[in-house]
């Protein structure tokens, strides 16, 4: 789905400073960042599977940390996908997606126009 021209790194084991996905383009540098969160996890009351709601606002200091490495940051728990743009929080200091997608939305576009292509146009044609 990336092609050759890409590496993935995962997270450094040294730190959980860093973002568990690293999208690297050969030549281009850095690409991306994806955080992934768990979508299912146990409820502790009756031990029962539940699952849980991505909200992005619960992973701000994150996200910080992470927008100053990445020109883009991928928050998700595999179904909600959410993109931000270092150029965004640069300008205003606020975490706040660029969009929202579902997996198969995102998955579809990606495939369609490539990753780095897909985030970029993203970004240029704003929130929405």
């Amino acid at each position: 789905m990336l092609g050759t021209n890409y590496e993935i790194t995962p997270e450094s084991e040294q730190s959980k400073k860093y973002p568990d996905i690293v999208i690297v383009k050969k030549k281009y540098g850095i690409v991306s960042s994806i955080e992934l969160k768990k979508l299912y996890v146990r409820d502790q009351s009756n031990n029962k599977i539940v699952k849980t709601e991505l909200n992005y606002e619960n992973y701000e200091s994150e996200l910080r940390d992470y927008l100053k490495g990445a020109p883009f940051v991928i928050l998700t728990n595999l179904e909600k996908w959410f993109l931000f743009s270092h150029k965004d929080y640069m300008k205003t200091n606020e975490i706040k997606p660029i969009k929202e997608y579902i997996f198969e939305d995102f998955v579809e576009n990606v495939q369609n126009i490539g990753f780095q292509e897909f985030i970029f146009k993203e970004s240029i044609e704003g929130k929405g």
